[in-house]
């Protein structure tokens, strides 16, 4: 192959291997642009034939590839969108003021901010018995709620030994897909 003809394949596949990187129209126009120095150094062989050499593989971008790459540029825009939001907030919180607990109401002329304080509360289990024979039994359980919660380790340990249990088990529980989670990284 002509020397002049590899450096534009050389071109060219640099050309691809950016616009894996490269966004929308700039990504289009990178590939437009190997595809031509692909053609001009095909024309250039033509032109003047060297003896026939092995020719290294030429990777291209596959569609999972773009796509791949795609999904990590809207994923680098989520958390600046994100991270932009969250120091906008931080501000409104400086300026507006925010309660402990409860709402703080601010109007301007064209918006209505409001901030919420919260407390995240959550119970001592070793404590909860010397609470209990300190209070009322109905004042207790105003204030202390038990809820049943799934043990998913103790529901598949069930399914293996007795699946005769399992299945009553399975009357109470709704099981239902959850969203598919994608991982992508750069190898």
């Amino acid at each position: 192959m002509h020397r002049h003809a590899q450096n534009l394949i050389d071109q060219a596949d640099r050309l691809r291997r950016n616009a894996v990187y490269a966004e929308g129209l700039q990504a289009s126009r990178d590939l437009a642009e190997a595809n031509r120095l692909d053609a001009e150094a095909r024309a250039l062989d033509q032109a003047n034939p060297s003896p026939p050499q092995p020719e290294a593989p030429m990777n291209h971008p596959t569609e999972i590839d773009l796509i791949c790459q795609r999904q990590r540029e809207a994923k680098a825009r989520e958390e600046q969108a994100r991270t932009e939001r969250m120091e906008a907030e931080d501000q409104l919180i400086a300026l507006v003021g925010a309660k402990e607990e409860g709402t703080t109401t601010h109007k301007t002329e064209w918006f209505k901010v409001q901030t919420t304080g919260k407390l995240n509360r959550s119970l001592i289990p070793e404590a909860l018995a010397a609470v209990q024979s300190a209070v009322p039994q109905s004042l207790y359980e105003q204030v202390i709620r038990y809820h049943a919660e799934l043990s998913l380790s103790g529901l598949h340990a069930v399914e293996k030994a007795n699946p005769d249990l399992y299945r009553v088990f399975t009357g109470a529980i709704i099981t239902k897909p959850a969203k598919i989670a994608v991982s992508v990284e750069v190898l």
